[in-house]
């Protein structure tokens, strides 16, 4: 009686571990994109390819997760990765185990009948079990895990990819301080969810995301210095180079638009004339009368700021960015399609430079300067359907 007993208890601890796993096989993890226009890559990482964009709202299978990265798979078939603070992760609940079967008590023997003593004899209690009581004897306390040492920050990071955004506080949602570009090397302050604090060799302070950085070195240097001091005496900007600069970038990935002159959508000149206009200069119009504008400056002489100008097609002006240091400038760009960063020293751009202005001031002179200074016909660009600009850029 007592093995059919164990066997059947047997029996029912098995199926109800089964049921267990089943349940949990069952429940998935899924998550649900948390922010606007977020990018499905083709890996855990900003370096890879763009699979998709989705909107808020939007939920998914999660199939793992890797280095703060969650790799999905949507109603639709798509798969890839979205970095985690993009999404927001729902736990399922654990599946509730099978109830165990209760196994039935053996039958009692029959009782015997109790045999009353013969009389004269005094009835002798059934034995009792001694109850034994142990005291004075302290409780074992759980034994504390020691905790983990913490790991610690690289002394020093080298910055990944360009035109990395370094924030006042480790979100991305906070203020932007500045932009750098990949080799720029950052001593580290602090860590905290993935961003380090970092202040590099000119006193630049600010935080950025663990995905665009790696170690380096304790005696890695920043390669970029200081630009040399200056004297000039062009026109000053209202305001500050480096905030027309911010400006500037703030329209980075505006698209391009033929004749726009706003955030939903610019041409070359038109993308010049709304920086300078947020800074209090105004500019004219087209890319050949900016051109006439302020100070002829040498290209060797550029500083932040200068209005640099190219022949993309024809004689005369069709092109203008801003220089914004480095020997790079900022430009809505019709090959690019948006608003982007190039070097000077592009094959491209180098052989269609043709010339740079230092503003700061309107000229009323500016179509006969352009005339005598640039060697081209002093009227305004031609009008009409999207001419065949700079490539790529």
């Amino acid at each position: 009686m007592a093995s059919l007993l164990m066997a059947t208890m047997a029996m029912g601890s098995m199926t109800a571990l089964t049921g267990t796993l089943l349940g949990q096989q069952k429940a998935q993890k899924t998550a649900t994109v948390a922010k606007t226009d977020v990018i499905v890559r083709s890996g855990p990482g900003t370096s890879y390819d763009r699979v998709a964009k989705v909107d808020k709202g939007r939920s998914a299978e999660i199939l793992e997760s890797r280095n703060g990265w969650y790799k999905l798979k949507f109603s639709g078939g798509t798969t890839g990765w979205i970095r985690a603070d993009m999404l927001s992760v729902a736990t399922p609940k654990a599946a509730k185990p099978a109830a165990k079967p209760v196994a039935k008590p053996a039958a009692k023997p029959a009782e015997k009948p109790i045999e009353k003593p013969a009389e004269g004899l005094p009835e002798t209690p059934e034995a009792q079990p001694t109850k034994i009581v142990i005291s004075n004897v302290a409780e074992e306390k759980p034994v504390e895990k020691a905790p983990e040492p913490a790991k610690a920050a690289p002394l020093k990071v080298e910055i990944k990819g360009n035109d990395v955004n370094i924030r006042k506080e480790p979100s991305t949602k906070a203020a932007r301080v500045v932009q750098v570009d990949k080799g720029r090397v950052a001593d580290v302050l602090a860590k905290k969810d993935g961003w380090y604090k970092v202040k590099f060799a000119h006193g630049t302070i600010g935080w950025v995301h663990g995905d665009f950085v790696k170690p380096t070195s304790a005696d890695a240097k920043d390669p970029v210095k200081p630009a040399p001091a200056r004297k000039s005496s062009a026109p000053k900007l209202s305001g500050a180079a480096a905030s027309l600069v911010d400006t500037a970038k703030d329209q980075i990935g505006v698209r391009y638009r033929y004749g726009g002159t706003s955030r939903s959508g610019f041409d070359c000149s038109g993308f010049v004339q709304f920086v300078f206009a947020k800074h209090g200069v105004k500019l004219p119009r087209t890319s050949l009368s900016q051109s006439g504008v302020g100070t002829k400056v040498a290209k060797s002489d550029l500083i932040v700021g200068d209005l640099v100008f190219f022949i993309t097609r024809g004689s005369r002006v069709s092109h203008v960015g801003i220089y914004i240091g480095d020997g790079k400038f900022i430009h809505a760009s019709s090959g690019g399609g948006r608003v982007r960063i190039d070097a000077l020293s592009t094959a491209y751009y180098a052989k269609r430079y043709a010339g740079a202005r230092r503003v700061g001031k309107f000229s009323s002179t500016f179509l006969d300067t352009a005339k005598a200074e640039l060697g081209q016909k002093a009227v305004p660009e031609e009008e009409g359907p999207l001419p065949i600009t700079e490539p790529g850029g």
